[in-house]
């Protein structure tokens, strides 16, 4: 074997090295090997080419395509980001110092400035959202609209029926589509944001480079979906206890209150329903902050799909009181940006039942829709500052609980 094929093989067993500590690249043996794997060695074949540029001269050079040639510069950037968080140590910040951050104008800076350069990513999920309830909405204003002629006539009935049909068909085949762009959107942005150091690092990056940065982290997740969807199934049988106290507490509520109920509403103690509205805020609050971190774990964490959503669940009520306050305060962020039709019909329950407009709505999915590119990834930066260090130095390290390889 001769000397450069020593050289070689080095190199591939170096970065094969280099990969395997990233902990990201693959998640297990049956799943097939990430970007991570192969760009090392699309480099090595660029820089062989680069110094024999005659094919001919060189027996054992590989000649490479046209394409490969105009994307080396790319991907020899991405494979450095790729690897280079294994060397950047993470700030070390404690959750309070997190929540601390959020009056600090230039944490808002570069959360801003790598949000919305992620931005143009979310705009296939964010339009799939919109068209969802875009079409229900349209499906409804179309559809009823022969039942407004009297007498109605049994070819209407038949025509409404259809309309609705087809308008919920398309609707839940649009939201299928749009909540899954967005699953895989936001892990590859949490894996992004849990290998950078801090956000600041992000934010520092040339344009060029954070758009390298992202790319990686898409390619990351990529192998990674069916690993996500199995992390969220078991996240839903940890919600079913959570989820029985939410919908028994809401159904007490709405027994109560003669808007739903008219003259059949059942009076009860002022102590019963101050007690379930105690019992509802906290389980929701917990279901929201699980569900964000269940994704953000199974993304970036080499668990097993039932011990990631376990940790997720016991990481959930560990950092609880910081990621209420996130949360909370992107809820608000969330309410006062919404569309201005949904803020002047939620005055009351009453009213926003009786001036339920199909426009409206129409419009506030599409506004929403809109804000969510940006909203989205924002909401999931201060989060993964409250949990990058467990994943960069215990999770990854396995200093916390086994690897998903092992048994």
């Amino acid at each position: 074997m001769d000397e450069g094929t020593d050289d070689k093989l080095k190199r591939k067993q170096e970065a094969d090295h280099v990969v395997e500590r990233s902990g990201f690249a693959s998640m297990s043996a049956d799943v097939e090997p990430s970007v991570e794997h192969q760009l090392p060695l699309k480099v090595e074949r660029f820089q062989n080419a680069e110094a024999n540029p005659n094919p001919e001269s060189s027996p054992t050079a590989e000649p490479a395509s046209k394409a490969e040639t105009t994307l080396k510069a790319e991907l020899l950037r991405a494979t450095a980001l790729s690897t280079e968080w294994i060397t950047l140590a993470a700030e070390p910040k404690s959750p309070w110092q997190v929540v601390r951050s959020l009056i600090s104008f230039n944490w808002w800076r570069n959360a801003g400035i790598t949000s919305i350069d992620y931005a143009p990513f979310c705009l296939i999920p964010a339009t799939f959202t919109a068209l969802s309830g875009a079409v229900v909405n349209i499906a409804m204003m179309v559809g009823f609209e022969p039942l407004r002629h009297s007498p109605v006539e049994f070819t209407a009935l038949i025509l409404v029926f259809a309309t609705l049909l087809l308008g919920c068909l398309l609707g839940v085949a649009f939201m299928i589509l749009g909540f899954g762009g967005w699953l895989v959107r936001l892990g590859a942005y949490s894996i992004a944001l849990v290998k950078a150091p801090s956000i600041k690092y992000l934010a520092e990056l040339s344009k060029d480079a954070r758009k390298a940065w992202f790319k990686a982290a898409l390619a990351d997740v990529e192998p990674l979906k069916i690993h996500i969807g199995a992390v969220l199934l078991w996240v839903t049988a940890y919600m079913v206890f959570p989820l029985i106290i939410v919908a028994g507490c809401t159904m007490v509520k709405i027994i109560t209150m003669p808007v739903f109920m008219g003259a059949m509403a059942i009076k009860l103690p002022v102590w019963i329903d101050f007690a379930c509205a105690i019992a509802i805020v906290p389980n929701i609050l917990f279901l929201v902050i699980y569900s964000f971190v269940a994704l953000i774990v199974s993304a970036c964490s080499p668990l097993k799909p039932q011990k990631a959503a376990g940790f997720a669940f016991k990481s959930s009520w560990r950092f609880f009181w910081p990621l209420t306050i996130v949360s909370a305060l992107f809820a608000v962020i969330s309410f006062a940006l919404g569309a201005p039709s949904d803020l002047l019909q939620m005055a009351t329950v009453e009213k926003t039942l009786a001036q339920y407009d199909p426009t409206s709505k129409t419009i506030s999915h599409v506004w929403s829709s809109l804000l969510s590119v940006i909203l989205f990834p924002l909401s999931f930066v201060p989060i993964c500052d409250v949990l990058r260090p467990l994943l960069r130095d215990e999770l990854l390290a396995g200093r916390v609980i086994e690897s998903r390889d092992n048994p």
